[in-house]
């Protein structure tokens, strides 16, 4: 392999971060992050989870300026990942939607590109996805998934793709979008991984539902191109930053993917990460391995494409973090209605310092609060409540007692185990921090040895990709 470095880039929920890989070694040298404050009300309120496109840009800029000069004129390949499922829009042709600053850093025409519709997005109700034409796939649809946020703007932002008042005329995830700029591409490419977490896509075929979606309406003109993942789609048309022209740019990845690929190390690894959502992976084994005949329970399961031809076995919870995060944000709230202010860490040191101590005592709380896409309108509940099992300690642990529970509900340790997985690598932010959450998982899945602190990078992982 040639000397000099690869740059992995991932754009994800709440920040963008940067990775510097040399070439020769396959070391990780260096790694950015910013958090992008992106967020945007939507005009249609809370369902709505919408993003600036613009700030998570500047925020890649950001992270780029911290490599020196030396360091960006040896990138020699580029490696992109991000948030799945999610979709932008933009126009591609007749008007530039992109220029260049003093830096060389990409500058959105923000009228040009439409928000970032996120993964977390609402506006797909149960009954407007069970309107939506049959898909020839084995990965079901859900809300927030780039297809079903298409059909539903199709449905009530007609103008969006009429021709009198045609806005935009392609689409892809974010990550397409700065691929197509880097490239200057006319028409987004993207990778097979990212084409299946948008649903209608046809992983076996690797082509998208075209007949099908035509016929509900679809504006299929609008859907990128599909290439198989570790493909080179482009060369940096321009300058970016110190990074010269004609640097090579490979086909954005699903995060997930990248997370997987940088923490695995053996094949009969699974992979946990607990951060604002919580996913439990492994690679299935074998050849020629047909999704549409892959075991259909547990139904929470869902199956991914990998690398190399290969499948994920995926249980993806919105459940994760951020339910912990929304009973901090509770008690501080009932604290501040008693005229008292509990900072945020106070409030975290107290609640597991009283849970690391509390017992098992009969109180269950599942803590389903951002429901499940496999299981869209469920919701958290509480049972087995008594006069003397509610203290704050309890309650706390029956929180995050019920976050690994519904884990073991969607990924089994037995279904786990018998898939020929050897052990458990545990990471993120809600394992490195939460006692509570490693005891009760080593508890749930006793039967498989866990190891925690290989943390996934998506990053990393999307920059081992470039050759």
């Amino acid at each position: 392999m040639e000397k000099g470095y690869s740059l992995g880039i991932d754009l994800g929920t709440s920040s963008v971060k940067v990775c510097l890989v040399e070439r020769a070694s396959g070391n990780l040298l260096k790694s950015f992050s910013e958090n992008t404050s992106a967020w945007i009300n939507s005009d249609i309120g809370v369902l709505g989870h919408e993003q600036d496109v613009s700030k998570i840009f500047i925020a890649l800029h950001k992270c780029l300026s911290q490599l020196s000069v030396s360091e960006q004129s040896e990138i020699k390949g580029i490696g992109v990942t991000g948030q799945m499922h999610g979709c932008v829009l933009w126009k591609s042709n007749t008007t530039p939607w992109y220029t260049h600053d003093e830096c060389n850093n990409l500058t959105l025409t923000s009228e040009h590109i439409s928000p970032l519709y996120t993964w977390m997005d609402q506006r797909c109700t149960l009954d407007f996805l069970h309107s939506l034409p049959k898909a020839v796939s084995h990965l079901k649809i859900a809300t927030g998934y780039g297809c079903a946020t298409m059909f539903w703007l199709q449905r009530t932002r007609p103008k969006f793709f009429s021709n009198d008042e045609k806005r935009y005329d392609v689409s892809g995830t974010v990550m397409d979008l700065l691929v197509a700029a880097l490239c200057n591409l006319d028409k987004p490419v993207t990778s097979n991984q990212l084409a299946a977490s948008w649903g209608y896509f046809d992983t076996v075929q690797n082509r998208w539902n075209s007949d099908i979606l035509k016929k509900g309406g679809f504006p299929v003109d609008l859907l990128p191109e599909v290439v198989d993942c570790g493909s080179v789609v482009g060369h940096t048309g321009h300058q970016w930053g110190h990074i010269a022209v004609g640097t090579p740019v490979y086909a954005a990845l699903g995060d997930v993917q990248c997370a997987f690929l940088s923490a695995q190390q053996e094949i009969t690894d699974a992979v946990l990460n607990i951060g604002t959502s919580m996913q439990m992976g492994f690679v299935l084994k074998g050849n020629n391995l047909n999704p549409f005949r892959f075991p259909s329970y547990p139904e929470s399961v869902d199956y991914f494409p990998y690398f190399d031809g290969q499948y994920l076995a995926l249980a993806a919870s919105l459940n994760g973090g951020n339910v912990v995060s929304e009973f901090v944000t509770m008690l501080q709230s009932w604290f501040s209605e008693f005229s008292f202010s509990v900072s945020e860490e106070d409030v975290w040191r107290k609640l597991l310092s009283l849970a690391g101590v509390a017992e098992d005592n009969g109180l269950k709380i599942q803590p389903t609060i951002f429901g499940e896409r496999y299981q869209p309108d469920e919701h958290g509940s509480v049972v087995g409540i008594t006069n003397s099992n509610t203290s704050l300690g309890q309650t706390f642990k029956a929180v995050c007692d019920g976050i690994i529970d519904n884990l073991d509900r969607m990924m089994p340790c037995d279904f786990v185990k018998c898939n020929g997985v050897r052990r458990i690598l545990a990471c993120g932010n809600v394992v490195a921090q939460n006692s509570v959450i490693r005891r009760r998982l080593e508890d749930v899945y006793h039967k498989i040895p866990i190891h925690y602190g290989q943390c996934g990078n998506s990053a990393f992982g999307a920059a081992k990709v470039v050759k």
